[in-house]
């Protein structure tokens, strides 16, 4: 069920919990990275235990986001990512619009592969949306991407969290995910922040790190029960006890209609990230 929470077990290992934890944890899908994989313990290996699952006695569901098609079909995920060709949020000039081309090219690549080995019935291929922060070229690549919506199982949005401002991540954001077909997960790469999780409520499905599963959960909860709005403006003023609130949340929440200042005088918006290291029982 979505929204979802996904923790990193990169050579398929949760440090210091037992996959019985993790179930315990109501947690449903980890991510294995494919290229650890590869160098450690090796496809040879994985294949002789029956895959990853059985390699890290898990049962549930798995995402491996790297490397090639052939290697997540060896590693036998769930849910598999296309190669895309990545540069640094910050990057600009002629950089950017190339990676973005060869991403939909892979991406077809991929696809072919992934037919070819009769694997879209047991394992679900995700396109990876790129554009750096062009408006411009990320419409392009949607655009490209939605054109293979029928051969494609889900959707990633990828480049960012690398050091742009949050005012341009968060409509980069909401660019895509208001574009993106309603009846495929979108998966945004590298949400980490809880006001990050909270602030783009419309956009995304999956989340792939920590201090995430109870947010989620909740956030789940308070979208079945038809108190969203409420749920964010009480998470918020705990998050933010002061009700100092970031500008960039503000602004992205009123995108989706829900005010953070509506019947809180006491609020304001200040500018900056909000980025918040410790821990919160807000959640």
């Amino acid at each position: 069920m979505l929204p979802t929470f996904m923790p990193v077990a990169t050579q398929a290992a949760i440090k210091g919990l037992t996959p019985q934890q993790m179930e315990a944890l109501g947690v449903t899908l980890i991510l294995n990275n494919t290229y650890h994989l590869n160098l450690r313990p090796g496809i040879k290996i994985l294949q002789e235990a029956g895959g990853a699952h059985k390699f890290q006695g898990w049962n549930n569901n798995l995402l491996t986001p790297e490397e090639s098609i052939s290697i997540q079909h060896a590693i036998g995920a769930d849910i598999i990512m296309q190669l895309d060709d990545v540069v640094p949020s910050l990057e600009t000039g002629p950089r950017v619009p190339e990676a973005m081309q060869r991403s939909v090219r892979w991406l077809d690549r991929c696809i072919t592969q992934h037919e070819k080995a009769g694997r879209q019935t047991t394992q679900n291929l995700f396109a990876i949306v790129q554009g750096g922060l062009d408006p411009v070229l990320r419409d392009q690549c949607l655009n490209e991407m939605i054109d293979r919506k029928d051969r494609v199982a889900g959707y990633a949005i990828g480049g960012l969290s690398g050091g742009e401002g949050k005012e341009i991540f968060w409509r980069i954001i909401k660019q895509c995910a208001d574009k993106l077909p309603l009846d495929r997960p979108r998966y945004a790469m590298g949400i980490g922040f809880a006001e990050g999780l909270k602030a783009i409520p419309s956009a995304i499905t999956q989340h792939n790190l920590t201090f995430q599963a109870q947010i989620m959960g909740r956030t789940r909860d308070a979208i079945l029960n038809g108190t969203f709005p409420a749920y964010l403006r009480t998470f918020f003023s705990k998050y933010f006890s002061t009700s100092r609130y970031p500008e960039w949340c503000v602004e992205a929440l009123r995108s989706v209609g829900v005010d953070l200042l509506e019947d809180n005088p006491n609020a304001k918006m200040v500018s900056g990230t909000g980025a918040k290291w410790e821990y919160s029982d807000a959640s």
